[in-house]
């Protein structure tokens, strides 16, 4: 709004007042008023020596009076801020002079400042926010003048000076525009450059090429892209460009970066140069070539271990990893590291729980499914399952009367319990491994209530009543306790009985096991629980007799204590076969003691309670030790059990696949087993009547058949079961491949191949590796 009042500014006061000249009618008349140009003349002249911006308002005339009134004006102007000056026009308060000449003065200065400002506002605007791309750097000038001009344009002196300032700006905005457009254009070519050597160079890697070409491919790019080039972008950007390319890709691609740093170009003077030989660049260069080299010597490193866990990873899906021994190696770098046996288990168990996942999607296995295939995995290895364990641990200690009134404990409880059911049907030996004797008896109860506990009416125990039964048992009462106590001797006589019935306690054998007690014990306090709970003292023992029977282990009329040693399902077999080998060695030892293969047995040693996995040979009549012949006794270890358990495996389904690839050679080519008028047996070819002959190949399974020279005399085709017979002819072929294919796995020397294999494998990778006390070296000479 226009002001209309003048505003007195004592601080402006310091100039004499103007008075009018007295006349001699005394009659008062205003003096004539200087020109406009003098005064603004004697206002440029007095305000130039502090504002050079005020020199050029106005052109310069002859000095007339008001000097001291100027000098006084110029100096309080002078003391005043920019700032303020500019604060003081956006807030209004612009102070008028008590003259003419001050207001002018006063303006102007205001003027020229709020446009100094305005200039310096809209540069920083243009050179940080404006949009270039899309606006009009000149519009919007005016608009800002404009604007200022309508908001604090009211006096034509300050007008006149912001004018002055303000247009300056137009002929700085046309140049940075123009040096915008140039930068733009010099960094679009830089950057069509630089992503063009990006995108091909990811190319190359990804198509497998040698480092080496790569680098030279690169070097030939400067010629299209440098300064004599389709896009002339100076060389030393390009150096910089591909150096920072070398610095992406240190960890991934090594050997490309470093081949980056010495690839040569030729100068403009027809030298070789490279980033290496760039002064400029040393610290840079030095930074990346260890990078590189570090990260080349950590994925050798990484696919050293990716070898040998994978193999680990395979040993465990075979059963083998009692061969995993602790790692010793040397890196690329010179770095010797170990890695334990502890953790290559513990990776190759990841491996196989990854894989496992991948497995079960493909096979679409049910959850149960996935855990009984790991479960025997891990259970050949000696290897626990950290699901099943979690699943089955920790029953006894949740089973208090505290957890009745807790819904979400008891079906937490439960699930522990359904866990423990599928573990017993899984594996007993397992069952035994990842259970305590608390929690087996406690669940054992439960699950001997759900299937022999009834109501009066007949109804069988539900599962919660049945779990309150359990839990109940674990807490005896006084009552309880006087129960036990009316009917211990009943229950003894009835624990008692138990090795006169077969079968019932014992498994299959017709007498009691000479290390009955220990399990009769537990029978007879488990019994104890039933009958204080309330049930009637025979049936509770045969409850706990059948309760103890299945989570007992006995192998040829011994209960076994595998102190918490897993086996295989087929443990039976593989001890067998020691005691047979034992048998056929050691004739003397048996024929003196009057015993036969059957009538020897295995009990753990115990050295402080403690047999750590080791057993020895017994009679299991009495549980005596049997000595070899030469008077040393024969010992048998877990591990020694789990290798043969697992051989017998292995032999049993190679000598399957391998009768089932006969089978289907001879019925491919037409060969049947026939015997000649000599009397031998021959393969024969039914069309040609050659006799042939085979050996297995290199996978020890597929038959290789050759001709042997010979004809089939016969003039019918006759089989060694007495005819021929075309419908039968595949049964007969099979049943007779078997016999005479003959070759059996032997699973040492496929490990010792794989070893071999492995061994060679390694020595390619790292400078040295050494397993227990083998070494393994890299001969190639890098």
């Amino acid at each position: 709004m226009t002001r209309s009042l003048r505003i007195q500014a004592p601080e402006l006061g310091a100039a004499p007042a103007l008075r009018p000249a007295p006349m001699q009618s005394d009659t008062y008349a205003q003096p004539a008023r200087p020109s406009n140009a003098e005064s603004l003349a004697r206002l440029s002249d007095a305000l130039s020596g502090f504002s050079n911006s005020l020199g050029n308002l106005v052109p310069v005339m002859d000095k007339k009076d008001d000097d001291a009134q100027l000098l006084s004006l110029k100096k309080q102007l002078a003391g005043m801020a920019e700032a303020d000056k500019v604060r003081a026009v956006q807030e209004g308060r612009v102070v008028v002079g008590d003259t003419d000449l001050k207001t002018k003065a006063i303006q102007a200065s205001h003027g020229m400042a709020y446009g100094s400002h305005m200039v310096a506002e809209t540069q920083r605007h243009l050179q940080t926010e404006f949009d270039w791309d899309h606006g009009n750097p000149d519009e919007f000038i005016s608009e800002r003048i404009r604007h200022d001009l309508e908001t604090y344009g009211h006096d034509r002196n300050f007008v006149s000076a912001y004018l002055r300032s303000a247009e300056s700006v137009r002929n700085w905005a046309i140049e940075y525009g123009q040096k915008r457009n140039t930068e733009q254009f010099v960094q679009a070519q830089g950057n069509a450059a630089f992503l063009f050597i990006d995108t091909k160079v990811d190319e190359l890697i990804t198509a497998g090429a040698d480092p080496k070409v790569i680098s030279q491919q690169v070097m030939q790019w400067y010629a299209d892209l440098g300064k004599d080039g389709t896009l002339g972008v100076d060389y030393d950007q390009l150096d910089q460009e591909v150096l920072n390319k070398a610095r992406r890709i240190t960890t991934t691609h090594p050997e490309v970066a470093l081949a980056f740093l010495t690839a040569k170009r030729k100068g403009r003077g027809g030298q070789d140069l490279s980033i290496s030989t760039n002064p400029a660049m040393r610290d840079d260069v030095l930074r990346i070539r260890a990078a590189a080299t570090r990260a080349i010597s950590d994925q050798a490193e990484r696919a050293f271990l990716d070898m040998t866990l994978a193999e680990d990873e395979n040993l465990l899906r075979n059963g083998n990893l009692d061969q995993v021994r602790d790692l010793r190696y040397t890196t690329q770098a010179g770095e010797e590291k170990v890695l334990s046996r502890d953790e290559r288990v513990e990776r190759a168990k990841e491996r196989y729980f990854a894989g496992s996942v991948r497995e079960a999607a493909t096979k679409r296995e049910a959850p149960d499914a996935t855990l009984a295939r790991e479960l025997r995995a891990l259970r050949i290895s000696g290897e626990k399952h950290p699901v099943v364990e979690a699943n089955v641990s920790g029953i006894a200690g949740m089973a208090s009367t505290d957890i009745l009134q807790d819904p979400q404990g008891l079906e937490k409880l439960k699930g522990k319990l359904q866990a423990y059911q599928w573990l017993q049907g899984e594996s007993t030996t397992s069952l035994l491994s990842y259970t305590t004797l608390e929690d087996r008896d406690f669940a054992e109860t439960y699950l001997m209530a759900t299937r022999y506990l009834t109501h009066e009416n007949g109804n069988r125990y539900s599962d919660d009543e049945a779990l309150t039964f359990a839990i109940r048992s674990t807490q005896i009462t006084a009552e309880g306790k006087a129960s036990i106590g009316q009917h211990r001797d009943v229950i003894e006589d009835a624990v008692g009985s138990l090795g006169s019935e077969p079968g019932w306690l014992w498994g299959t054998n017709d007498v009691e096991p000479a290390n009955a007690a220990a399990a009769e014990q537990r029978v007879s306090l488990l019994a104890q629980r039933f009958v204080a709970t309330g049930v009637k003292p025979d049936k509770a023992v045969r409850m706990a007799a059948e309760a103890i029977k299945k989570t007992s282990v006995v192998y040829r009329g011994v209960l076994l204590d595998l102190q918490g040693h897993d086996l295989p399902d087929n443990f039976a077999e593989g001890l067998d076969s020691f005691i047979d080998d034992f048998a056929k060695s050691n004739p003397l030892t048996l024929e003196q003691n009057g015993l036969s293969a059957g009538d020897v047995s295995i009990a753990p040693i115990l050295a402080g309670g403690n047999s750590g996995g080791k057993f020895m040979l017994v009679d299991k009549a009495d549980l005596t030790g049997i000595v070899g012949d030469d008077g040393r006794p024969f010992y048998i270890t877990i591990p020694d059990v789990r290798s043969k358990s697992r051989e017998i495996t292995q032999e049993r389904e190679h000598k399957a696949l391998q009768d089932a690839m006969m089978k289907d050679s001879l019925e491919h080519r037409g060969i049947v087993q026939a015997v000649d008028v000599d009397g031998q047996t021959y393969w024969v070819n039914e069309k040609t009547r050659e006799v042939m002959d085979f050996t297995l190949g290199d996978d020890d399974l597929t038959p290789v058949w050759r001709k042997t020279g010979r004809r089939y005399k016969r003039n019918v085709i006759t089989t060694p079961m007495g005819g021929f017979n075309t419908n039968d002819r595949a049964d007969t072929i099979g049943a007779a491949a078997t016999s005479a294919a003959g070759a059996v796995f032997d699973a040492g020397m496929a490990n010792a191949r794989a070893a071999a294999a492995g061994a060679k494998a390694i020595g390619k990778v790292l400078p040295e590796v050494k397993i227990g006390e083998d070494a393994f070296k890299d001969k190639s000479g890098r």
